[in-house]
């Protein structure tokens, strides 16, 4: 996937900057918000640029500028084994992408990219195995040179040499990057029922792997005998036919013409015509006579919004597979939801965060529609801006749990992704039959869905019990209103610990009061029989409860023997405990008595195990292992998830 970009003075983009997409680990889901004008198509429009090798000089240079100052040079993380390069240069691709991986550039380089290149890398190296990836970080300037980036090309080419690289390997790494890749790009003032004419090279580029090779399989099979006399030795491909009567002809030719003129062939590497020439033409060719239409109608007689529903509806659909496809395909989509409304927004972008999650593709987008958070996912949000003196500035967040940064969140951002996201939940659930959870934290969303498994309830975690509170007051007025409460079809249900220092209440709050679409309670204890149990925001009960205290026992214990080997606290305390059976619930904070303590240090050390267990990065590590756990415990569903679910049906 692309991990990075560098960009030299390309539209908005004055002078050198680098774009990290992977800020909070690797990500091949990027999504680009901030007002207009601070470039965040100038990005996607750059990244076409390379992969689809437009021509230098029809790049826009930065106003005042000059041209060959403008550089692109895309950062690529790409897997060793479904890299189709050119294997006689195998040990050249491997040099280049150890310098890139391992060299330290600030040694020579000190500008602020370099170093944010070498910070992207190290966090890049916690992810993946570097032996199996190529990092590359290759492009072209204005002037149309090849070049492993402004700063690094000459030091790369140094430290490369005694490997044999030379400025023909790196146009050919250069040109084996182009054909991995499928750009598939709809700028926002594309004419879409262009880029949804099946013989475009975008929607080509969407075939599976398997029927390029059938197709290429058979130009290539030899199986065609040209010797009647001797079959079995004269058998030759259809593609090897072609070339032999060509080069026939080619030689005739030049036997007949002017010594002094000839054909030769142009590029030493390639003298005859391959199966893959070929198939881009039958393709080409067959899919030229055939359109796309919907319910019978041609395209460009639909709206706007319904060709933009068309173009994302095909894209996805054909990438929607486990099946390879013939290339490495990246999506990416000037404002998708332009033209739509709030409920196809929002299932628009799903499709989107399917593919991304599901099958793996890399999909950028632009957009300035802040509702598009109603739905956690697994990805990257990039916010532009612009300083007073037209500085552009950038702030990555990670899309899985994003309202946990709301505090560092630039006030624009803030404002718009709550007011968006308030409204986008209104339109969508007066059209559709749609649950929300709204609850404290990403962990709090973990265990949920653990045990909620239902496409039509979406978890959305929005860091602590008050911006919980203000989703519930703010969605109670038109909640409160009957019209508007008649029309509504979905329900929200907003659920909070109990905090014995900062209890939140709500006096009067009945659910009834909202014809039990919209809810607002708290996790509760009931000491007498150890019961977990929901209380309603309006009650008096203020015993502390978290989520982690309504868990099961058994999958809890099998989470913390699997975080044990790299967690010494955690380690060092289950050697001294005994796991009792029989219990409900983990109730961490209420002595944990499930696990039975054997000896005086167990006693010794359970205030430490106790502080561990709120430690952040531990909350989180267990979270994710308890969902790995329960999928092979298979244990029984707590009551108190059961209740909400009722609640919602």
């Amino acid at each position: 996937m692309i991990v990075g970009l560098f960009l030299s003075n390309y539209k908005c983009y004055e002078n050198g900057h680098f774009i990290s997409f992977s800020e909070h680990g690797v990500s091949n889901f990027n999504i680009l918000i901030g007002d207009n004008g601070v470039g965040k198509s100038s990005i996607l429009d750059a990244l076409n640029c390379i992969l689809n090798n437009v021509e230098a000089k029809k790049w826009e240079t930065t106003v005042g500028k000059k041209n060959d100052r403008t550089s692109i040079f895309p950062v690529f993380l790409i897997e060793k084994k479904l890299f189709k390069g050119s294997s006689k240069y195998n040990k050249q691709y491997n040099s280049i992408s150890d310098a890139f991986w391992n060299f330290d550039f600030t040694q020579y380089q000190t500008n602020d990219n370099a170093k944010s290149f070498i910070a992207l890398r190290e966090r890049i190296k916690s992810d993946v195995n570097t032996e199996d990836y190529y990092l590359f970080a290759i492009g072209k300037n204005k002037k149309n040179d090849i070049l492993m980036t402004t700063l690094f090309d000459s030091k790369v080419r140094n430290l490369t040499r005694k490997d044999s690289v030379s400025k023909e390997v790196v146009n050919q790494l250069y040109k084996d990057i182009l054909s991995h890749y499928s750009y598939i790009y709809f700028p926002i003032e594309s004419q879409v029922n262009e880029f949804l004419n099946l013989q475009a090279k975008e929607l080509q580029s969407l075939m599976d792997k398997s029927v390029v090779d059938e197709i290429k399989q058979l130009l290539d099979k030899k199986d065609i005998t040209v010797d009647t006399e001797n079959p079995r030795k004269a058998k030759k491909s259809i593609i090897s036919i072609i070339n032999d009567k060509l080069e026939d002809y080619i030689s005739d030719i030049n036997s007949r013409i002017d010594n002094s003129y000839s054909f030769i062939a142009k590029d030493n590497h390639k003298k005859s015509i391959k199966s893959s020439d070929v198939i881009d033409i039958v393709i080409n060719e067959f899919f030229s006579i055939r359109e796309l239409t919907k319910n019978q109608k041609k395209l460009k007689s639909l709206s706007s919004g319904q060709q933009r529903v068309a173009l994302i509806d095909v894209a996805t659909k054909l990438l929607s597979t486990d099946s390879e496809k013939a290339t490495e395909t990246i999506l990416a989509i000037d404002e998708p939801e332009s033209s739509l409304d709030s409920q196809h927004r929002f299932e628009q972008f799903s499709l989107l965060m399917d593919l991304a999650e599901k099958y793996k593709r890399n999909i950028f987008i632009t957009t300035h529609w802040y509702g598009l958070l109603l739905r956690p996912t697994t990805g990257m949000l990039h916010y532009i801006d612009t300083k007073d003196n037209n500085e552009i500035t950038y702030n990555s967040y990670p899309l899985t749990n994003l309202y946990d940064y709301r505090r560092s969140f630039p006030e624009s951002l803030e404002m718009k992704s709550y007011f968006d996201l308030m409204s986008s939940v209104l339109s969508i659930i007066k059209k559709k039959d749609v649950k929300w959870i709204i609850c404290e934290g990403y962990e709090d969303a973990i265990y949920l869905n653990t045990y909620l498994n239902d496409d039509n309830i979406i978890v959305l975690p929005f860091n602590g019990n008050g911006n919980v509170k203000k989703i519930f007051e703010f969605l109670s007025v038109p909640f409160d209103d009957k019209q508007e409460r008649r029309a509504i079809k979905g329900k929200v249900y907003c659920l909070i610990d109990t905090d014995t220092s900062n209890l939140i209440k709500v006096e009067r709050y009945t659910s009834k009061k909202f014809d039990d679409k919209l809810f607002f309670e708290r996790l509760g204890y009931d000491k007498n029989n150890l019961e977990i149990k929901l209380n309603s925001v309006s009650s008096p009960d203020a015993t502390t409860v978290t989520i982690e205290d309504c868990l099961n026992p058994t999958v809890f214990y099998a989470a913390l023997q699997l975080i044990a080997p790299e967690n010494e606290t955690i380690a060092q305390y289950l050697k001294h405990v005994e796991f009792v059976e029989g219990f409900k619930y983990s109730l961490i904070n209420h002595g944990i008595p499930w696990l039975e303590k054997k000896d005086m240090d167990g006693y010794k050390i359970h205030p430490k195990f106790i502080e561990e267990l709120s430690n952040e990065k531990v909350k989180y590590q267990l979270a994710i292992k308890y969902q790995e756990c329960q999928s092979f415990i298979k244990a029984d569903t707590p009551a108190w998830v059961e209740d909400i679910k009722n609640k919602l049906k």
